[in-house]
């Protein structure tokens, strides 16, 4: 296992949360199988939670998702949604939530010969006249000159896109209704190298959230500011640009939290261990005004993979730092060694996956 390198300038961790990882790394598993174990992708993959929540999702020979279902603990349809792609852009998706008899959104995008996107009509089920079009606008060198958004309105006003003279994008600019996903109000700067350097962007009131990055394109610090939340991530990397490091402070209205999350890779890059500390506070139970309780959590997580792969075999977490395996999640493989299926056990909560996943290779 690589020793760690210097995280450099960073925030200060609370007491407690540094600490070593609780298990040691151990051997790869030779592969027994007569095909060598490939990623190979599935059509269809079913995950089931601890709560009895079940989602399906289907997928192209490319891994493009077709389809994905989810449902309710009683086995109730709960929503779905369809992608459709031409030539591997994706060209209609709808949602359907809260089923059934529930809301509905639905995207529509049409491209010119060369791939660029013209046009993305969004249609909704809040209003039968609920539909914007947005038309994409390029200047004679082929870049993004605005967005069109129609019908034209007070808030539906054009997204201009502004560039320096060295042809990068410096602002995109929806004022006066900016927000936070479709019409934002964003700037950018840049590395002399090119790379971005700040990514930062706002709703025109007091949503802001800030990207900074190093000159190898690394983003190394996120800053978000909202009403009654803030939350700062700051990311560190090794020489060779992978991620070592990642420390989080956040909070929002009666809950907040602090983590620390450290890997340890081997000299090839593989993840062999990941350590977590984190002590989150909020009120117990649903009443903002009780006093506040901190939950401390430690753990490690240990990864086995297959001999002279980069595929994992077995996941383990030792839940509170004795040293010893309370949860397992195993990867099973056929013949052909594709995986078909993986199931969680042990202490519950240890891994925020489901309890099952179940990978099928032939679908109708």
């Amino acid at each position: 296992m690589e020793p760690l390198p210097s995280p450099g300038n960073v925030p200060p961790v609370s007491a407690g949360l540094e600490g070593a990882p609780s298990l040691s790394p151990v051997a790869c598993v030779p592969w027994t199988g007569r095909v060598p174990p490939q990623r190979a992708t599935a059509c269809e993959g079913v995950s089931v939670y601890q709560d009895g929540r079940r989602t399906v999702g289907r997928y192209d020979a490319d891994s493009r998702l077709l389809e994905w279902r989810t449902y309710k603990p009683d086995g109730a349809p709960d929503s779905v949604e369809r992608h459709t792609w031409v030539n591997g852009r994706e060209t209609f998706r709808r949602i359907e939530e809260n089923l059934p008899g529930g809301t509905w959104t639905q995207s529509e995008w049409t491209y010119d010969a060369a791939g660029k996107l013209q046009e993305r009509v969004e249609t909704s089920s809040s209003s039968s006249n609920d539909t914007t079009v947005y038309r994409y606008v390029r200047d004679a060198k082929g870049r993004l000159e605005r967005i069109d958004r129609l019908p034209a309105s007070e808030e539906h006003t054009p997204i201009f896109y502004r560039y320096n003279t060295a042809g990068q994008l410096t602002a995109i600019d929806s004022s006066p209704f900016c927000d936070m996903n479709v019409a934002r109000c964003e700037t950018f700067t840049y590395w002399p190298n090119g790379q971005v350097r700040e990514d930062a962007w706002d709703n025109g009131d007091i949503h802001r959230i800030l990207h900074r990055y190093d000159e190898r394109g690394n983003l190394v610090d996120e800053l978000e500011y909202a009403f009654e939340s803030s939350r700062q991530t700051v990311h560190s990397y090794g020489p060779g640009g992978r991620e070592f490091r990642l420390w989080e402070k956040k909070s929002v209205s009666v809950y907040e939290h602090e983590l620390l999350r450290t890997f340890y890779h081997d000299a090839s890059g593989l993840l062999l261990m990941e350590r977590l500390g984190k002590d989150s506070t909020q009120p117990p139970g649903s009443d903002p005004s009780a006093p506040p309780v901190t939950t401390r959590l430690r753990t490690t997580r240990r990864l086995t993979y297959l001999c002279g792969t980069k595929i994992v075999w077995l996941d383990e977490w030792d839940g509170n730092g004795d040293g010893v395996v309370d949860a397992r999640r195993t990867h099973e493989r056929d013949a052909q060694g594709r995986l078909v299926h993986e199931v969680y056990s042990g202490t519950p909560g240890l891994d925020d996956g489901p309890e099952r996943r179940d990978f099928k290779y032939e679908c109708d």
